[in-house]
């Protein structure tokens, strides 16, 4: 070692000096065993000598190998790579020896992967199995078996060995691969490719295989060219169609491949077109039917079609859309004219260029056209009814003239409807007579000259010539005076008007009016007028008349008629009244139509009443010639009439009929009301003061009126009876009805009704030689009093009304003496009325 260091002075001193330091002996490694499966030496070396004081190596430089090692380094039975076919079996196998001094069975694991990053095989019986043999010697083989190689079980296996110490040697690698042939054949891009005419185009074919296939192109069954890739360029139609691309490999088994095929369609412009058909329905068109069998591979959009007049060189053409449903018109052409024609088409890459793209040329002659007018027409007046006419050819036929067509149309202030008509005139001449022509009437004339198309036998009648005016000569008037009317005018006239007729035929000079009656009962009258309406008087009301009115020219022309009716007036009285099925409270009046009814009748009325002054007037009576009135008062006199109404404008209505006075049948009288007892008089034992009601006679006469008892049961409040009977006769002992008086009915009126009648006083009333008896009540008995009037009907029956009862109750009796004087009362009133009936009777006599 060496140092420096600085003197005082600065000076710089430099000193050496010795260290010693002790290192100790090192052994090497120990080198391989000398045998691998037996006894063998290893050896070491001192790989560093003690130096100084430190310690030596300590034991020997050479000593026997470890019985502790693996067995020996297992070997696998096949070369370093071994091939077999998918699907095959395989054995693969792996032998080792035991380490010499050392026992029992060595066992084998399989193991694939790359070294240090194996992994054990999975042992799948009977897909994959691993079994172990020994020699008996210390040799020992394991095999490892694929039934059915798979694709997955290729690549780098070992096996590794192990003694029954847990240690183990692992082998060689054996590479595994697997061969299969070629799959999954398939040419990039859809099934059909396009190529464009003049473009390229490129295909790849990809296969999966091992070993790596190969690649050839085929078309037609021949070989084209080999490899992956396909590339065509400067495409032609020709080249479209099938290409098949074929991938092969060899296997242990044999040459194998697969194949995929490919479409390629060229596409391009149309490139020929036919023309189907061509025909001229019309003289400015042409029809064409095309079709383009080479159209290009591609759908075509649009057709071309070009055209010529016959022998020019240039084209013209016009576009269609292939939307547009065939055959196409071409439109512009001249008519009865040769053209030519072609046609090609486009689709999405246009038009082909040149001429090689079109059809052949077609020539077609367009239809007859329609003609050029002729020159005006001439026309010469020959009499009312026709005329000459004369023309020129047209200077442009447009085809074969076959005739001409003459109009002529009445024209003009005179002018009444449309007479539009035409003659087909030979076309060999140029004049015809027109005939069956209005009288006195302006026409104007015009000529058309006409062609027929061949193909459908169209008339094509040409543009008409100018026109021509000319007028015929006055005729009688050949139809009547129009719009015939009237007006009545009362109270016997009418007024009459019409329009000039439709076809005068001349100068109207006047006109010629008639009239009769309608049923041919007298004479037709005439007078002239000069004007469109006139009056007519002296005529019979409400009475129809034919009317005439005649036209008159050169002469008279047909009538016009019209029926008229003068106006309606008041109508005479009905007739003959009369009245049947008379009741109480009805009746049906009847009468007869009025003689001069001097119009329409439109209904009846009826009127009635008590004073004729004030009838009730009935609803109107239509179709009928009777009235049923009902709603009549019993026994009372009613005045009637009728009167009847027309369709007249004044005073529609006729007099009054005679007057009817007819009286209406009986009824039964009024029910009288049920008597009162008098206030404050309470009944005694014997008797009870009550107040008859009046009695109504307004149904008819009354005879008489009854005062009739009903007695009950001593001691019995009874409940009322339900009707009185017809025969209650006068009062006898014991009976429960009695009459107990019975007065007529101006009797009644003026001394009974509204007075205090006492009811068991003992009086004695005789009615026509019949005693009533009017006895004493008995007490603690119950009596209902009824007041029945009685009357007669139309045929002398007795008819009759009973009103509800008055009841009474009698008190109970305290006294037996009053009794006696009672009944010597109710004896000697008989005997007193019966001598005074007799004296009565005596004095009739």
């Amino acid at each position: 070692y060496s140092c420096q260091y600085a003197e005082i002075d600065g000076t710089i001193t430099s000193k050496s000096f010795t260290l010693n330091v002790n290192v100790d002996c090192m052994w090497s490694a120990w080198s391989a065993c000398s045998a691998t499966c037996s006894v063998g030496t290893h050896s070491r070396t001192r790989s560093r000598l003690k130096q100084h004081n430190g310690m030596d190596c300590v034991g020997v430089t050479d000593e026997d190998c470890d019985s502790s090692q693996p067995p020996c380094k297992p070997s696998t039975g096949q070369s370093s790579q071994v091939s077999v076919d998918e699907t095959s079996k395989q054995e693969l196998t792996c032998s080792a020896s035991q380490f010499t001094g050392l026992s029992g069975d060595i066992t084998f694991g399989w193991y694939r992967g790359a070294d240090g990053s194996e992994t054990a095989i999975t042992m799948n019986a009977p897909q994959v199995t691993n079994s172990t043999q020994s020699d008996g010697m210390g040799k020992f083989t394991g095999k490892l078996t694929f039934t059915s190689v798979v694709r997955g079980d290729a690549g780098s296996i070992k096996c590794r060995a192990f003694n029954v110490n847990g240690a183990s040697q692992l082998s060689a690698a054996t590479s595994l691969n697997v061969k299969y042939a070629p799959e999954s054949v398939a040419i990039a891009g859809a099934a059909t490719q396009v190529g464009v005419k003049g473009g390229a185009i490129s295909l790849t074919c990809s296969a999966v295989g091992n070993p790596s296939p190969t690649f050839e192109w085929r078309r037609l069954g021949l070989v084209i060219t080999t490899g992956a890739t396909l590339q065509l360029t400067a495409l032609s139609f020709a080249d479209g169609g099938m290409y098949t691309c074929v991938a092969s490999n060899t296997i242990e088994a044999g040459a194998r491949s697969g194949q995929a095929t490919v479409e390629i369609r060229i596409e391009g412009p149309p490139q020929k077109c036919n023309v189907l058909s061509a025909n001229s329905y019309d003289a400015s068109e042409v029809n064409i039917e095309v079709n383009c069998p080479e159209d290009g591979n591609s759908s075509i959009t649009d057709y071309r079609i070009e055209y010529r007049i016959a022998g020019v060189t240039k084209w013209k053409s016009t576009d269609f859309s292939a939307s547009i449903p065939q055959p196409f018109v071409v439109g512009g052409f001249a008519p009865f004219t040769a053209y030519n024609l072609r046609a090609t088409a486009a689709n999405k890459y246009g038009y082909e260029s040149g001429d090689v793209a079109f059809s052949a040329v077609v020539t077609v002659t367009t239809a007859q056209g329609f003609p050029g007018p002729p020159s005006p027409a001439s026309t010469s007046v020959s009499s009312s009814h026709w005329v000459v006419v004369s023309w020129s050819p047209p200077s442009q036929p447009n085809g074969k003239l076959r005739y001409y067509l003459v109009y002529y149309q009445r024209v003009g202030l005179r002018q009444a409807r449309d007479d539009s008509v035409t003659r087909p005139v030979n076309v060999t001449g140029t004049s015809a007579n027109v005939t069956m022509l209005c009288p006195f009437s302006k026409y104007s004339v015009e000529v058309a000259a006409v062609n027929i198309r061949s193909h459908d036998g169209k008339v094509m009648e040409g543009q008409k010539s100018n026109a021509s005016v000319v007028m015929t000569t006055e005729y009688i008037p050949t139809t009547q005076p129009r719009a015939l009317t009237f007006t009545a005018r009362p109270p016997s006239g009418v007024d009459v008007s019409w329009s000039e007729p439709e076809t005068p035929n001349g100068i109207v000079r006047y006109y010629i009016v008639g009239y009769m009656l309608e049923d041919a009962s007298g004479n037709t009258t005439f007078m002239q007028v000069t004007g469109l309406s006139t009056a007519i008087d002296g005529l019979m009301p409400f009475r129809q008349y034919n009317v005439t009115v005649q036209a008159f020219t050169i002469g008279a022309g047909p009538a016009g008629s019209l029926s008229v009716v003068t106006d309606a007036i008041t109508p005479s009285s009905p007739q003959h009244i009369t009245v049947s099925n008379l009741t109480s409270n009805s009746l049906t009046v009847r009468w007869m139509p009025s003689i001069n009814p001097n119009g329409n009748v439109k209904f009846y009325k009826v009127y009635h009443g008590i004073s004729i002054s004030t009838p009730i007037e009935s609803l109107e009576i239509k179709d009928s010639l009777s009235y049923h009135l009902t709603g009549l008062a019993p026994y009372t006199n009613y005045s009637i009439y009728v009167t009847v109404t027309n369709n007249a404008n004044v005073r529609p209505r006729s007099q009054p009929s005679d007057v009817v006075i007819i009286r209406t049948l009986t009824s039964p009288p009024r029910t009288p009301a049920t008597p009162s007892l008098v206030a404050g008089e309470e009944p005694t034992m014997t008797t009870a003061v009550f107040v008859p009601p009046t009695v109504d006679d307004s149904n008819g006469p009354i005879r008489y009126v009854d005062i009739i008892v009903h007695r009950a049961a001593l001691g019995v409040s009874s409940p009322l009876p339900s009707a009185v009977p017809s025969n209650v006769a006068p009062y006898m002992e014991g009976t429960v009805w009695y009459v107990a008086a019975r007065y007529s009915y101006t009797q009644y009126e003026a001394a009974v009704a509204g007075s205090q009648f006492t009811i068991g006083n003992g009086s004695v009333v005789s009615s026509e030689c019949v005693v009533y008896t009017n006895p004493p009540l008995q007490p603690g008995h119950s009596f209902s009093v009824y007041v029945r009037a009685v009357g007669v009907d139309d045929n002398g029956e007795e008819v009759s009304s009973t009103g509800e009862p008055l009841k009474i109750v009698t008190p109970e009796q305290t006294s037996a003496a009053t009794g006696h004087s009672e009944s010597v009362g109710v004896i000697i009133g008989p005997v007193i009325a019966s001598v005074i009936c007799l004296l009565t009777i005596i004095a009739h006599i």
